[in-house]
């Protein structure tokens, strides 16, 4: 594989999906973390007027496989063609040119769970067993499950986010010219705005939360 990309799942796979060579490497091990985890989850907000309603909606974007495929490439027939029970081929369609797809979002985890979708031809047809599997078989022993609670350096967290902002995108995208300098100035912002005490705040809870769960603290 000669450009290769990680997701988050911990696959490696080719740099373009559509690559008729495409190929999925698994990896020797992989993790579940928290971001990844927040990230795939659905939720109904606590304000919504229609609760019910709202649940259906998730459960047909999980159950129903023709919604599910909609979802993720557009229409039947105008952006993808059904082929066999599990696959789509984007062939004769919205969606052949790779630079200029009608309506392409491929994983789409956003849209609710992998199981129960159709695919593109181009990918291996083992690709959604081998994400359930190596998700079901996932490292977990870190610190999945644990939520910070900012109450105690919520005013300290404040501060430091605004540190964050003045600073964050101008050495990101290198637009000054000392950087060494910046880097400095930054460090000892966020060191004047408590940043020590979130970091100290941090790891009590942590190891608190890693006790009560029988993981170890050190």
């Amino acid at each position: 594989v000669k450009y290769v990309f990680v997701t988050a799942q911990g696959i490696v796979t080719d740099y373009t999906t559509d690559n008729p060579n495409n190929k999925i490497v698994m990896p020797r091990e992989a993790f579940m973390y928290n971001n990844y985890v927040r990230a795939q989850m659905n939720a109904i907000a606590a304000t919504c007027e229609y609760p019910e309603r709202a649940m259906q909606v998730i459960e047909m974007f999980n159950q129903d496989k023709m919604v599910a495929t909609m979802l993720r490439f557009g229409l039947k027939d105008t952006h993808w063609k059904e082929i066999g029970e599990n696959a789509v081929t984007f062939e004769g369609t919205q969606n052949e040119d790779l630079k200029d797809r009608g309506y392409f979002y491929w994983y789409g985890t956003t849209w609710g769970s992998l199981r129960n979708i159709m695919i593109p031809d181009t990918e291996n047809p083992e690709l959604i067993d081998r994400i359930i599997d190596m998700t079901q078989n996932s490292n977990q022993r870190g610190n999945l499950g644990f939520t910070f609670d900012e109450t105690a350096v919520v005013n300290e967290i404040a501060a430091c986010r605004s540190v964050y902002d003045e600073y964050h995108k101008v050495l990101y995208n290198s637009l000054i010219e000392d950087v060494d300098t910046a880097v400095a100035d930054y460090v000892a912002k966020l060191a004047a705005n408590g940043v020590d005490k979130i970091v100290e705040e941090a790891q009590n809870q942590l190891t608190a939360w890693r006790t009560e769960v029988g993981r170890p603290t050190k």
